[in-house]
């Protein structure tokens, strides 16, 4: 006694991707960069760094961007501040 039973076979297109992290890309050019500006952020200046691999706007893709979770260096956000002091001011409070 035989039992036929008709197999079917799903084949699922695949892809090659690669991931590398922030500090492996450190200095380099991507032709594509996807990054996320979230809770995965860690150091400081570890989004500009992904973000400054791309070679344009139009090869960056941030998903998951929450600006609660950028992180400046110190230096930074004071130098923001003192400008925008002089652009409120004036340049007479140029230091």
């Amino acid at each position: 006694m035989t039992i036929s039973k008709a197999s079917i076979r799903k084949q699922f297109p695949l892809q090659n991707a690669f991931a590398l992290t922030v500090h492996k890309v450190q200095g380099l050019t991507l032709p594509h960069v996807t990054t996320t500006i979230d809770k995965s952020i860690f150091a400081k200046d570890q989004a500009y760094i992904a973000m400054s691999c791309a070679t344009s706007w139009e090869n960056l893709c941030i998903i998951n961007f929450n600006h609660k979770y950028l992180k400046s260096p110190r230096a930074a956000l004071n130098e923001y501040k003192r400008l925008n002091t002089i652009h409120t001011k004036g340049f007479q409070n140029l230091q």
